[in-house]
């Protein structure tokens, strides 16, 4: 979603068995292609910090820590 000049990459996921071939890299660089043809400033997204092997996939793609929060559940 292009919002306010950012890209939101929201639920982006890769099947466990299609994992480290490169296709997550092919899919956010064209996301960011396709952002900046359309004149946004920048993009952000959300990644659980248990998801040790997304944020190292984030960090290896140029995003850094912007903000933290939590997740809170009524049970």
């Amino acid at each position: 979603m292009l919002q306010s000049g950012w890209l939101c990459v929201q639920c982006m996921a890769t099947l466990p068995t299609q994992r480290r071939r490169g296709g997550a890299t092919v899919v956010l660089r064209a996301l960011a292609r396709w952002a900046t043809e359309r004149g946004a400033a920048g993009l952000h997204l959300a990644v659980t910090e248990e998801n040790a092997a997304a944020g190292e996939f984030y960090a290896g793609a140029g995003f850094t820590t912007a903000h933290r929060y939590s997740y809170w559940t009524l049970r």
